[in-house]
Formats: C-alpha cells, sequence, structure tokens
C-alpha cells in the first residue's frame, strides 16, 4: 500500500503547508520516458477534489477522513437531521499527461473551485509510474477572523501502479463552531501511445511559461462554502 500522505520537500514530494514557493523542476531529461518503454507516451490520470464544510461538527457523526484500507473519502453524517449535515462538494476532472513534454491544465471545476496542474512528462511501467508534478487549487482559507489565511497548498504526485489509489487531505481550517477539509484522490487509471478524447484538453507550453502560470496563480479567500 503506498503512503497515505506525504511530507513537504521538493518537487515531486507532497504536501506543502502555508504560502507555497515556485516548484523546481527537474530537467526535462528526466522526466522522459526510460527508453525500453516506448509505447507509454500519456499516462491518463483522474483526480477527485472533495471539499467538506461542516457548521454543525459537535452535531455526531466522524470528522471526515481517508480510510486507510480503501484510500477514500470517508463521510460519516447519517446520524444527522437535515438541517445540520456539512456542505459538501465533490469535483472531478481526468487529464492525459504526455511523458516527453511539458503541459499544464487551468481548469474551472465548478462553482468558483479551480485546479491547476503542471506536468514535466512521467517515467516507469505500468506499475511503477512517476509523474512529475504539482496540483493546487484557487482556494485560501480564512474562517476565523484574525488568524493567518491557509494555503492554498501544493503537492507532487507519489509513485503508482496504473489503478493504484492515492489519497490525501490537502488542506483543513478550524474555527469554533466549523471546520473545513480539502481532500484529494488519485488514480493511473491507464498508460496509452495515442492522445485519448478527453473533454478537457492540456496545454502545450514552455518550462518558462509553467513557471510564470505557476507564480501568478490567482486565489480566492474563503470562509466556508456558502
Amino acid at each position: 500500500m503506498l503512503p497515505l500522505l506525504w511530507l513537504a520537500f521538493p518537487f515531486g514530494a507532497a504536501c506543502c503547508f502555508g504560502d507555497v514557493p515556485t516548484p523546481v523542476f527537474p530537467s526535462r531529461e528526466a522526466s522522459s520516458v526510460q527508453e525500453d518503454s516506448p509505447k507509454m507516451s500519456f499516462a491518463i490520470v483522474k483526480i477527485t477534489r472533495t471539499l467538506v464544510y461542516d457548521e454543525h461538527p459537535l452535531d455526531g457523526g466522524g470528522l471526515p477522513e481517508i480510510d486507510l484500507d480503501t484510500l477514500r473519502v470517508v463521510l460519516d453524517y447519517d446520524m444527522r437531521g437535515q438541517d445540520s449535515r456539512p456542505l459538501v462538494r465533490t469535483y472531478t476532472i481526468k487529464v492525459a499527461v504526455p511523458s516527453d513534454r511539458p503541459c499544464s491544465w487551468d481548469v474551472n471545476l465548478g462553482d468558483d473551485y479551480s485546479l491547476l496542474l503542471i506536468t514535466r512528462g512521467f517515467t516507469g511501467d505500468t506499475k511503477s509510474i512517476k509523474i512529475d508534478g504539482r496540483v493546487k487549487s484557487n482556494y485560501q482559507l480564512q474562517l476565523e477572523e484574525g488568524k493567518p489565511p491557509m494555503g492554498p497548498n501544493s503537492f507532487g504526485f507519489s509513485v503508482q501502479a496504473v489503478g493504484e489509489r492515492s489519497a490525501i487531505q490537502v488542506m483543513n481550517d478550524e474555527a469554533p463552531g466549523r471546520i473545513f477539509r480539502e481532500f484529494d484522490e488519485t488514480v493511473i487509471e491507464a498508460v496509452t501511445d495515442r492522445p485519448p478524447d478527453l473533454p478537457t484538453v492540456g496545454i502545450d507550453e514552455t518550462e518558462d511559461v509553467q513557471q510564470r502560470r505557476w507564480s501568478e496563480w490567482t486565489v480566492i479567500r474563503k470562509r466556508g462554502l456558502q
């Protein structure tokens, strides 16, 4: 089983808390597909984001968490009345990460929630794929006045086999009587030698443009999900 959470160190490690510096990417040579895997051209990656905003955390049910066996987000609010249940939003995006060039996705997933995904290829085979990339949302949390804002937090991809799932709590904030959680679940669904027909198409751009896009990403400060 893959590690559930990763610590934020260099680019390619996982979650970073607070203000996130512009990532430093390895050279493109380090991001190309191995020569013995010439047909590995696109990794099909499905990313699911779950946001939970709870104004009644003392009304019963456990806190939202990631199940260690299934690596899925678990919500336990069946015992609550309809008026005290949290607001939950789930967003999904599927992208085709090319193995041999930089590619970016700047996508609104609904409401005012957006993701920025930047990749520079991937290495390995179907049993062990490492995507050279990072992802972050546009949400910055500040549930309580006077507290410093949190996020947006970014993370890199773990090494995964095709069909294997990874999950991480990206961001959380708490104030008296309120909590907010942001989760990410990522699955590499397939590797193909032809670009698939997906509704969300990446942007082929230079590494310098990617770096600028990352550093100039616009964030939204949130006090909830209303």
